[in-house]
C-alpha cells in the first residue's frame, strides 16, 4: 500500500471509462511527468487527458467527456505487461464527433480541470 499523495504515476497505463461497454474503450496511453506543465504539481487523483489532437482521448472511451465521467487507470506492472498495442481495439465513432472537428486538431499544450 502506498501514499498516492507521494507518488506520480509515469509510464504505459491503461485507462477506460466506467462502464466499459466497447472492446475500443481500453486505451494503452503513457503517463508523463512532465516539468513544462507545473499547473499540475498539486492535482492529486485525477487523470489528466491531453488536449492535442484531432480527436480527444476521452471521447474515445464510449464518446465519453469531462463533465462528471468516471475513469479508470491501471498502472499495475503485472497487468500492463500482459497487454499487447496490438490486442487493443481501435475507439468506437460516435455521432456528436463526427463533424468538422474530426478534421480541426487543437493545439492547446497543456489543460487541467479544477473541482
Amino acid at each position: 500500500m502506498f501514499d498516492s499523495k507521494d507518488v506520480i504515476i509515469s509510464g504505459t497505463v491503461m485507462i477506460t471509462k466506467n462502464p466499459c461497454s466497447h472492446p475500443g474503450d481500453i486505451r494503452l496511453l503513457e503517463a508523463i511527468d512532465d516539468e513544462r506543465c507545473e499547473i499540475f504539481e498539486n492535482l492529486v487523483n485525477v487523470i489528466v487527458f491531453p488536449s492535442t489532437g484531432r480527436r480527444p482521448e476521452q471521447h474515445k472511451m464510449s464518446g465519453g467527456d469531462l463533465d462528471g465521467d468516471v475513469y479508470m487507470c491501471i498502472w499495475d506492472t503485472d497487468i500492463i505487461d500482459n497487454l499487447k498495442y496490438e490486442n487493443i481495439k481501435e475507439p468506437a465513432i460516435y455521432k456528436k464527433f463526427e463533424a468538422d472537428a474530426m478534421n480541426t486538431p487543437n493545439i492547446v499544450d497543456c489543460m487541467a480541470y479544477y473541482f
